[in-house]
This record gives C-alpha cells, structure tokens and sequence, in this order.
C-alpha cells in the first residue's frame, strides 16, 4: 500500500513540476517579447541584432535566438489565449510553439479562428492529435488557403548538417513531400537490389545511407565532386611521433588519428600543418586593402569560423573584415583581419555594435547595451606544453 501511495504522490509531484516549468516557460517568453518589442524598428518588427543581443546573453546561436522570439511574439502578439494556459500550467511549451507553428501563415483574424476552435480542448489533448485538430482548424478557417500554405512551404526548402561526437553525423533535408518519398523509394530499390545480388553484409538502413552520400558526391554517376574542405594535423602526427589525437576537419570537428591520416591521402581535402607547441598555423605574414590570396587564406585557416560571439559559420563562407576599418587608417595585416559571416559583417557597422582583436587573438564584441561577449581564439590543434616530448 505504501507503495501505492508513495507512486500516487510521484505522479502529482511530476504533475505539479510540469506546471512550474509551464509557468517559468511563460514568463521567459513574456520576457523574450518585452525585450524584441523594445528593439523595434520603424518596420514594426524587431531591428537588426535583437536576435544577436539574446544569442549573446544565453550562450545560443543567432539562429536559435531568431526562433525563440518567433515564438515569443506568435504567443504574446497573436495567441495570448494559449499564452495564457501556457502560464497557468495546463499546457506545455510543446504544444503551445506547436499552435504558434500552425498559424504562421495565416492572418491575425484567422489565427484568432484556429485559437477559438482548440483552445478548450488543448489542455487534454496529445501533441498528435493537436496536430490533427490544428490541420482541421486549419481548413475551415482559411479553406482557400490550402495552395497557397503549399507554395509558402515549399519556400522553407532546405538542408543541413548536424553532427555526433562519434565521428557521425545527420544529413536533414527539408523539401517537398512527394519528391522526397520518391527519393526514398529509389534509395530504396537500390539497396535491395544490391541486397537481392548477394553478398552484401550492410544493413537496409547503412545501404539506403551509404547510397544516398555515394549519390551526393557524384560517386554513384562517375561524376565525382571535387569540394575543398581544410583538414588540420600537428605535423608530429604527419611524422608519426607521439602526438595528442588532435587532428580537426573543418565544420566538424576533432577527428581520430587514423581518420586524419586518411584525409592527408586523399586530393580532395586541403592540408594544414600546425606547430605542435602553439597550435597555431606554421606560416605567418603582412600587407593594400585587398587581402592578397595567400594572406586571405591564412586568416580563414587561423579562423575557422566566424568571430562572432557563438557563430559557427564556417570561414570559407565568411566575409574577411578589416577590424579597424581600411577607411579610418586601419591596416591589411593579419593581426587587423578576421573572418565574419554576412549578416555578422553588416551588424558591426550598427549602431552600438563593435569588436576589436585582442592580442592573444580573442574577439571582444560590445552591443548596444554596452555589454561585451568575449569570442576565444581556439587553437587550430591541441597546443602541448613545451617541457612535454617531444620537444
């Protein structure tokens, strides 16, 4: 019996912390939409860097940032109702983003329509079966809208890439409904033809993936892509001394030493060898405002990334800044020279926003409520200490 008991107290403690968590979700959102209305433009929407201003604050991407005031403006502006069992613990910030998701592209009238027509029933329903509801809400409240939802989703078309510590990662793909089943069905048909052949010891699911990355980079056709992507080893690696596994491929990450040994041998990927003691590239050097191509190069291999802050935009995709501007005697050397993405670029030439270099290569970024973020600079292998062999 006490036992009994005892489970019958966990379930409604359980129940009781899902409405603190509800509570607390919704004051932070109440908060993420006092702050986004304080930065608005004459656009009525929040204005360039708000986003950036949050991601700062909370350790998170810009990306990240953008979705978490999405979220807090659909509530607060257009679906206060739902915002309001949010905050009373009858529903989670599940289900509430969820709504927020379903009327995206509707008007404020007809977000209005889909709230009334759920919003008693919300409380007691599944993630899944509120899906379904807000579909049916969906129709009667715009039943002309359905083409139009289809040709604004198809704007939303994209891939990209997460990744594991394990040396994996995920290829995701958005895109239209029927084209992607029919991709699948030919990855499909192809593994099991090679599984119908004989021989093959892969799964379904390894062959579907190995086929579709073979198909991908041109393997499957004879159409091999050739794509440059920047491999660093310690050259004590390369020499086969005792090193730290430290080796990194750009956009991922550290790899094994035995993966990076197989990367150094192939022609498709670019090689740089780093100081084993610094970690810092083997080639320096300086000079015209136009970075010349070998000093361009040595910026985007010593950063990596964008030096904002949390931006993890690979460099090779960034713009290369002059730090103190050319136009106010700022000079084009390396130490006046880091790599930021474009929307990064056009941020620091806003109002309140700026960042300097520091010595030691850290980016020290201020925004316009005068707080400063501090972007490291991360050595490109693992720096040893010089009293460690091999000296």
């Amino acid at each position: 019996m006490s036992h009994a008991i005892d489970a019958e107290g966990l379930l409604d403690e359980i129940t009781r912390q899902d409405e603190i968590i509800a509570a607390a979700e919704a004051a932070r959102i109440e908060a993420i939409a006092g702050f986004a209305h304080c930065r608005f433009g004459d656009s009525g929407r929040p204005v360039m860097g708000t986003a950036s201003e949050i991601a700062l604050e909370r350790n998170m991407s810009r990306g990240s940032a953008e979705m978490e005031i999405r979220y807090a403006l659909g509530l607060v502006d257009r679906l206060p109702r739902v915002l309001g069992l949010l905050r009373d613990g009858r529903v989670d910030v599940r289900k509430a983003r969820t709504v927020v998701d379903a009327v995206v592209h509707l008007s404020d009238e007809q977000a209005r329509d889909v709230e009334d027509r759920i919003l008693d029933r919300l409380p007691d329903l599944t993630l899944q079966s509120l899906q379904r509801a807000l579909a049916r809400a969906k129709i009667k409240a715009d039943p002309e809208g359905a083409e139009r939802r289809r040709q604004e989703g198809r704007k939303t078309r994209r891939v990209a890439v997460t990744h594991d510590d394990d040396g994996m990662g995920q290829f995701w793909l958005n895109a239209e409904g029927h084209k992607l089943v029919a991709a699948y069905a030919r990855l499909d048909q192809r593994a099991r033809a090679l599984k119908a052949a004989g021989g093959e010891t892969r799964s379904m699911d390894q062959l579907r993936a190995d086929i579709a990355v073979d198909l991908l980079l041109g393997k499957e056709t004879g159409c091999a892509v050739q794509t440059m992507v920047y491999a660093y080893m310690p050259m004590t690696m390369l020499m086969g001394l005792p090193t730290p596994e430290c080796a990194e491929l750009a956009g991922y990450g550290p790899i094994p030493d035995e993966l990076a040994r197989e990367i150094f041998g192939d022609s498709i990927w670019k090689r740089v060898l780093t100081d084993p003691i610094s970690g810092l590239p083997v080639d320096v050097g300086r000079t015209m405002r136009k970075p010349p191509a070998a000093m361009a190069e040595r910026v985007k291999v010593r950063d990596r990334v964008c030096r904002m802050a949390g931006c993890l935009r690979d460099a090779d995709k960034c713009d290369i800044d002059h730090v103190q501007d050319w136009g106010k005697d700022g000079v084009t050397a390396d130490e006046n020279l880091a790599d930021l993405c474009k929307f990064d670029h056009a941020l620091k030439d806003m109002p309140g926003w700026g960042y300097v270099l520091l010595p030691n290569g850290d980016a020290l970024w201020q925004t316009p409520t005068g707080r400063t973020y501090l972007d490291k600079a991360e050595p490109l292998g693992c720096p040893q200490n010089p009293d460690t062999p091999p000296f």
